[in-house]
């Protein structure tokens, strides 16, 4: 929930404290984070076919009254908010989450009948919908504490009321799961509490320090955060939190095309969705102009105050406002927002100043508090309360990468990783010279030279370095393709040739050659790429023909496809044999499929299922076009049908 990141990059999470320092205080819960929390542990635990909602539902309530007791045994006062209908910004995302839940039910099946029931109930938690029966009780909980705690039905997103209740100084704290907590101005914020009261607090006045920001500007930082990702727009492909700083410091304006356009200059290869500067305007407004309930009036409103020029009719994908009856209906608890039906506990919506204590917003005779309570908070020392989090949950990751959106928990993982993007290989080997940038690395390759391949392939006779390896590799042999495509519906063999044909569906190239104008998708491919264009010597020669090449892979490939009579690879549709793996690729993707991965980029729906007939189709219809053809050919290293051609790099 909430902007991915977040936390880490703002270095937030790294106060704990105690509800008890909030002593006094009107605390607004977003308890939604907690039914879906406490529901998603349950699920985890349970099997396909033991799934009881009712025993849930009272795990889960139970779960959150020990939230509610410990707030009120601090001495504060309870706000319970809830969702409401769902936000028509949001129709795209609350499509894409149902189709997920599909795919994951269909998943955790599939891992029961494998007998793997860790896997499948992880797929099976993500896979439920909250029921009705979890959100009945939560007004029951706040029946149970009379003058203490109160149930608040949202119209439509929880945290835009919350934000609401915080900005209109209705409450002192927020307590939450949910980073867009800090997207609708609340200004003080326990994030992940725990049923012993230990949480995350931050204050809305600390990020400028944070971001090195002299002036705090909410318009720049709301643009920020939706710019890296948020729940109402569809995100730019390998634009995080880090990267939409950058560009939100380098946009002189903050208009939406103005920051596309400080996008594309400061990475070119980024893919921007078709219509994302509507949605990007949309989502914006929709943060300042959702739909909400005055609980004073009890009556609907907006966030802000929209300007004339943006109408009612215009606003509604930041949600509908309700007549008073619906309004109070809906605050109350008194009907359920999908089916319309009377809940179990209904309130008279004609007693408030009886049902209500004059210091909830609810009666009549409440009066606005001029500003929220001041804390005087630190650190605290005694951290033994702090229970550890579901392995779900967000953890403290305190340091981020600065070339890029990770983040790590530990300074040694960091430094590791930054050897990525340093480029230096420090870990050379003394017989072949190969270098690496780890000395794990060294050492697994040192075992080739040691002759230690004894994990032998008794199919084909492939020997490896470790058992684990042949075991994947066994499933080259396998009939079983357990593993489908949900774009194209290929299946593979293994889970890592799936995720590697994932690629050939992302628009994504990320990996440029500092040498050359050319993008690959693949970092294998860059360095092929590099290894046979920018390559100075060729040190692996071929000791039966004067051939020599700049990759051992592909002397080795040459010895066993020109040198040698073994044909062990064999079609198991027609039986003919093969010298070479690729070879064997090709015969069934041309013979035994309909597939057809070579197309020709000027003429519209031609494509061929292998690439010399594609070179004949270019040499032939396009002469004037063949030269550059053969060059961008003679670019790409890989004959994987799979990896599209290189781009050039936008100028």
């Amino acid at each position: 929930m909430g902007v991915p990141r977040a936390f880490p990059h703002l270095r937030m999470r790294q106060k704990r404290v105690n509800i008890s320092r909030f002593s006094g205080a009107t605390v607004a819960v977003d308890v939604m984070g907690y039914v879906v929390q406490g529901h998603y542990r349950i699920m985890k635990k349970v099997g396909l076919a033991s799934v009881d909602d009712t025993k849930s539902s009272v795990e889960i309530v139970s779960s959150i009254e020990d939230i509610v007791q410990t707030i009120i045994n601090a001495g504060c006062t309870v706000y319970l908010v809830t969702d409401g209908k769902k936000l028509p910004k949001k129709a795209k995302e609350h499509e894409a989450r149902a189709k997920k839940r599909d795919n994951d039910l269909v998943t955790a099946e599939y891992y029961f009948q494998l007998g793997r029931k860790k896997e499948a109930r992880k797929y099976l938690a993500r896979s439920t919908i909250i029921s009705p029966a979890v959100l009945n009780s939560l007004k029951g909980i706040a029946n149970k504490y009379p003058n203490k705690c109160f149930y608040v039905g949202s119209l439509f997103e929880a945290d835009s009321q919350i934000g609401y209740l915080a900005q209109n100084n209705l409450c002192d704290l927020v307590i939450s799961h949910d980073s867009d907590m800090m997207l609708f101005g609340c200004p003080k914020v326990l994030f992940t509490m725990n049923k012993k009261g230990w949480g995350w607090f931050y204050e809305t006045a600390n990020i400028p320090t944070v971001l090195g920001w002299e002036e705090y500007n909410h318009e720049k930082f709301l643009k920020m955060m939706i710019l890296s990702k948020c729940e109402y727009v569809k995100n730019i492909p390998g634009i995080g939190i880090a990267k939409a700083q950058k560009i939100i410091e380098a946009t002189p304006n903050l208009s939406t095309k103005s920051i596309l356009t400080t996008v594309v200059q400061l990475f070119p290869n980024s893919i921007i969705p078709e219509d994302y500067d509507k949605d990007f305007d949309e989502a914006y407004l929709t943060y300042l102009y959702s739909a909400v309930v005055d609980p004073r009036q009890m009556e609907s409103t907006r966030f802000h105050s929209p300007p004339p020029s943006l109408t009612e009719e215009y606003l509604g994908f930041a949600g509908h406002l309700h007549n008073k009856t619906e309004t109070m209906d809906i605050v109350l608890g008194n009907i359920h927002l999908n089916s319309g039906r009377p809940s179990q506990q209904v309130s008279n919506t004609s007693e408030l100043d009886v049902l209500f204590p004059p210091e909830c917003f609810f009666n009549p005779q409440y009066r606005t508090k001029n500003q929220v309570m001041e804390f005087y908070i630190q650190e605290d020392d005694d951290i033994d309360g702090i229970e550890e989090e579901d392995e779900d949950d967000e953890r403290p990751k305190e340091y981020p990468c600065p070339d890029c959106d990770k983040v790590f928990n530990y300074l040694s993982r960091l430094l590791i990783h930054g050897v990525q993007h340093s480029g230096v290989k420090a870990f050379s080997c003394q017989l072949c010279k190969r270098a690496f940038g780890y000395q794990v690395s060294l050492d697994l390759h040192m075992r080739m030279h040691e002759g230690a391949r004894k994990f032998k392939c008794e199919v084909c006779g492939i020997a490896f370095t470790r058992q684990d390896v042949l075991s994947n590799h066994l499933a080259v042999h396998s009939e079983e393709r357990s593993f489908q495509c949900n774009k194209c519906g290929d299946t593979f063999k293994t889970n890592s040739s799936l995720c590697q044909h994932m690629e050939v569906h992302s628009e994504e190239r990320s990996y440029e050659c500092d040498q050359c104008d050319l993008c690959f998708k693949r970092i294998r491919n860059l360095n092929a790429h590099k290894a046979t264009v920018h390559v100075e010597t060729r040190p692996f020669k071929c000791d039966k023909c004067d051939k020599d090449f700049s990759r051992k892979d592909a002397l080795d490939q040459h010895v066993l496809a020109i040198h040698t009579k073994d044909r062990p690879f064999v079609c198991d549709v027609c039986k003919m044999a093969f010298n070479d793996a690729s070879h064997l690729r090709r015969h069934k993707r041309t013979v035994h499929t309909e597939r057809k991965p070579f197309k020709c980029l000027i003429c519209p729906n031609i494509q061929y299922s292998r690439s010399d007939h594609l070179t004949r189709h270019m040499k032939d219809s396009h002469p004037t076009r063949f030269e550059e053809f053969k060059a961008n050919k003679k670019r790409q290293p890989s004959t994987d049908p799979s990896a599209e051609p290189p781009l050039k790099k936008p100028k």
